[in-house]
């Protein structure tokens, strides 16, 4: 599952094997084995490291877009986590443009 965060005051966090996910309203926590990924797409999202730390050790990377849906920034493990097929199908998803779009 791909978690895209698009609202504003989000706060992420970890606790007890799950990506949990705050904001105004209440909390969803989603076990990490879950998640592939994270799409950050708007300003104003708090993560704490412990969760950074969590997602490094089970080779989920987080994204970064900004207002017109570019990405700018990417955090993810400093081990390779894909086969190369994968890797090569997010690099053409890339540069393709087919993949998340920030609207």
């Amino acid at each position: 599952m791909e978690v895209v965060v698009k609202d504003w005051g989000v706060s992420l966090g970890y606790s007890r094997g799950a990506l949990v996910v705050k904001k105004r309203g209440g909390a969803e926590k989603i076990p990490l084995f879950q998640v592939s990924r994270i799409w950050v797409v708007t300003s104003g999202v708090a993560i704490s490291s412990k969760l950074v730390r969590a997602l490094s050790r089970h080779f989920i990377d987080v994204v970064f877009l900004d207002a017109w849906g570019d990405p700018v920034a990417r955090v993810f493990p400093p081990e390779a986590n894909g086969t190369v097929t994968h890797r090569r199908a997010q690099y053409e998803a890339y540069i393709t443009g087919r993949g998340v779009r920030a609207g």
